[in-house]
């Protein structure tokens, strides 16, 4: 059940609401109506924040690999992804000195990246039936084993997944990728590993999109989606959207200290096998970040969702050294369906980085969107309340939705329905999954010659407002 829905009715006090719009009748006595016409819907995850401006973009062909560069406007910092890798982050770090890179490319499980999980199909063994919920795998606890698993820049192989597309749109990069299993032998029913000379890659039913954008002078904004093309569903699951490793090399960056939101310190506490430790942590703010010795160097990863809880995994004494820091995330990817997520890449001190993600989520406006009325029609209220129904969604708290007529607001409407629909699609968003708004506002509002226009306009905690759609309301 959803909770009390609080609708406020607000006085006009501004003036007579006359302002007429396009419509297929004239207004009483061949009155015209003045061609007004609602601004087109948007797509609830194009509205983010404003980019920094015009971006340059470089492609840079090696022997085996095409890095696609994006740098911001003063050029002073770049990132940059692997074509060969579906997509995977490969590069971060001052334009000018190839040194300054924080990502960790040692391999195609590393970098910036997604990968999926599914806990029926978690395990070699068990993942060709799904029935890895109901008995355990007899195969061992190691990566190599792993079960349905699309990892978006390869296999364990070393073969990258494949680009779909690529391209520069505006100030953005974008790049599409069909994943492969991580593990070729992944619905194998025995515990059996073909050597990777005789297997193939495996490509998986899913799509990933990778937009790159820069919205400060040392901050990235990436926006995944994920598109199930399979016509099988895949449970809730622990996810990687995404996973960090960062570049611990001595000749490197040396980001060998993780910190959490409030500056202090994390330890991977607990033995996560085969050399490694790993631990759970909440930050105090949704972001962290892997810092140097000094401490004035590093990355951080800011989460758009708001969330907190983060997983860490280190290993300091094998062959490779081994940083990772993910949000820990929770979904389903259901048949056909798709799920949304942004995060945020900033390069610097810890202290800088805190007080830029601060800012930035704190000028987040919400997003979301109007269902009802329709859009592409002019709603009747012809004695009867006109329905107003959507969602909306925010890094913190949002304050409320506001229904203006004609330039008017004429009511408020809290955020309290459940919408789990929408919270699948955008997991682990502000108030999940209490997203939707639903009210009636007397058809009186509407009682004038020319059909209305009515703005619904999400406004969060901070004041940030954003406009959910706009439609013509005639009686």
């Amino acid at each position: 059940m959803g909770r009390a829905l609080r609708l406020t009715l607000v006085p006009a006090v501004v003036l007579a609401l006359t302002a007429c719009a396009a419509a297929p009748r004239g207004g009483a006595e061949g009155e015209r109506c003045a061609a007004v016409a609602p601004a087109p819907d948007v797509d609830p995850f194009d509205m983010r924040l404003p980019s920094l401006g015009p971006a340059a973009f470089t492609e840079v062909r090696g022997d085996r690999f095409t890095d696609l560069f994006l740098a911001g406007p003063s050029g002073k910092v770049r990132v940059g992804a692997r074509r060969e890798w579906g997509g995977a982050v490969v590069f971060f770090g001052l334009g000018a000195d190839p040194r300054s890179n924080v990502i960790d490319t040692h391999d195609t499980g590393r970098g910036l990246q997604i990968a999926l999980y599914d806990r029926a199909r978690q395990r070699q063994g068990c993942a060709w039936d799904a029935g890895c919920i109901e008995r355990p795998s007899a195969c061992e606890g190691a990566i190599t084993f792993l079960g349905w698993n699309p990892v978006q820049g390869g296999d364990e192989c070393g073969r990258g997944s494949r680009a779909l597309s690529s391209r520069l749109a505006g100030d953005a990069f974008e790049i599409v990728a069909q994943p492969l299993q991580w593990n070729p032998d992944w619905d194998a029913r025995d515990c059996s590993t073909t050597p990777c000379g005789l297997t193939r890659p495996r490509p998986v039913g899913v799509r990933y999109r990778t937009t790159l954008r820069f919205v400060a002078e040392r901050i990235v904004e990436i926006a995944y989606e994920v598109t199930n093309d399979e016509a099988v569903g895949h449970p809730p699951s622990l996810q990687e959207f995404p996973t960090l490793y960062v570049d611990d090399r001595p000749n490197g960056p040396g980001l060998s200290r993780l910190m959490d939101g409030g500056g202090r310190q994390v330890d991977a506490d607990r033995p996560g096998g085969k050399g490694m430790l790993t631990g759970d942590f909440l930050s105090p703010e949704p972001w962290v970040t892997w810092q140097n010795a000094a401490g004035d160097y590093g990355v951080g990863l800011a989460m758009d969702a708001g969330t907190r809880e983060f997983i860490v995994w280190r290993d300091d004494g094998g062959r490779t050294r081994f940083r990772n820091v993910r949000p820990r995330l929770v979904f389903a990817l259901p048949a056909g369906g798709r799920v949304r997520g942004i995060s945020y890449l900033g390069l610097g001190a810890e202290p800088a980085l805190r007080q830029a993600f601060s800012s930035l989520l704190k000028r987040r406006a919400p997003f979301g969107a109007l269902e009802v009325p329709a859009a592409g029609a002019t709603a009747s209220a012809a004695g009867m309340p006109v329905t107003v129904q959507g969602w909306a969604l925010d890094t913190g708290a949002i304050d409320r939705v506001a229904l203006i007529v004609d330039g008017v607001e004429r009511a408020r409407v809290t955020v309290d329905r459940r919408r789990p629909d929408v919270c699948a699609q955008y997991p682990r968003y502000g108030a999940c999954p209490f997203a939707g708004f639903s009210t009636a506002l007397p058809a009186a509002l509407f009682d004038a010659p020319c059909p209305r226009l009515l703005r619904v306009v999400a406004i969060d905690a901070d004041g940030n407002q954003r406009v959910l759609g706009e439609r013509l309301v005639g009686r």
